[in-house]
Order: C-alpha cells, then sequence, then structure tokens
C-alpha cells in the first residue's frame, strides 16, 4: 500500500527535523524551508503531490497564508489537504481573513507531537501506526 505523502513546512530546521522524524516511518514525508520551495513542491506537475502540507504561517518569501491560497487556486494542488500550525489562537485563525481560511486543518505552536498523530490518524485512518507519535 501506497504511504500517503505529506509537505512539511517550516523554517526552523529543527521543527521540519523533529516533524520529519516523528512521521517517517508511516508516511512519505518531503521538506520546504519556505513559502516559495512549498508552492513549486505541491503544484509541481511533473514531481510527487502531497496529499497534505503541514505549514506554518510565518515563512520567509511567501507567508502561510499566501502558499495556502495559492496551492488551493493551483488545480494541480486544489485537492491537497492542509493543516497550518501556528502560535496564534485556532479559533480566530479564519478571522485574519478569508485567505487564513484556505486552511483546512490548524494545529498548535509549539508543535503538540500528540496532537499531530491525532490529526493524522483522523485523516489517513489506514495508515495510522495505531499509537501517538513521541520524540526520539
Amino acid at each position: 500500500m501506497k504511504k500517503p505523502r505529506v509537505l512539511v513546512v517550516d523554517d526552523e530546521p529543527k521543527i521540519v527535523e523533529l516533524i520529519r522524524v516523528n512521521i517517517g516511518q508511516e508516511y512519505d514525508v518531503d521538506v520546504a524551508y519556505d513559502g516559495e520551495e512549498a508552492i513549486e513542491k505541491a503544484i509541481n506537475p511533473s514531481g510527487p503531490r502531497p496529499d497534505l502540507i503541514i505549514l506554518d504561517v510565518m515563512l520567509p518569501k511567501v507567508n502561510g497564508f499566501d502558499v495556502a491560497r495559492k496551492v488551493k487556486e493551483n488545480r494541480n494542488g486544489s485537492t491537497i489537504l492542509i493543516a497550518m500550525f501556528t502560535g496564534r489562537d485556532k479559533s480566530d485563525m479564519c478571522m485574519v481573513g478569508s485567505v487564513g481560511c484556505d486552511a483546512d486543518y490548524f494545529l498548535s505552536k509549539p508543535i503538540d507531537l500528540n496532537e499531530l498523530s491525532e490529526l493524522l490518524a483522523k485523516i489517513f485512518p489506514s495508515s495510522a501506526a495505531g499509537g501517538s507519535a513521541s520524540v526520539r
């Protein structure tokens, strides 16, 4: 069975690595460190398309809200799920503007590995290993 592909986008390499290490056995993980790279990897018609993008709000070059909007507007990315993580209160994320609502899910930052694991199990139930992620 093919593993779901997850694109992790954050400009902090330690966060990217923490997520990659914790989900890498159940999911094919690709990474990007800025908004431009994320857009390119998500909508590249000849490259592998992610099933889910885990996306930080504050990114160099193009912020997370604009990344989400550009991915969803593109026919190659319109079906990609987006989980945006932020230090802001998740309940008022869509009040930032309608562009903020291009995310399908919101995660807390600093990243909570149990919350991430629960979300991944919800999105990809057949891929879940039946446990929560832990720091290795």
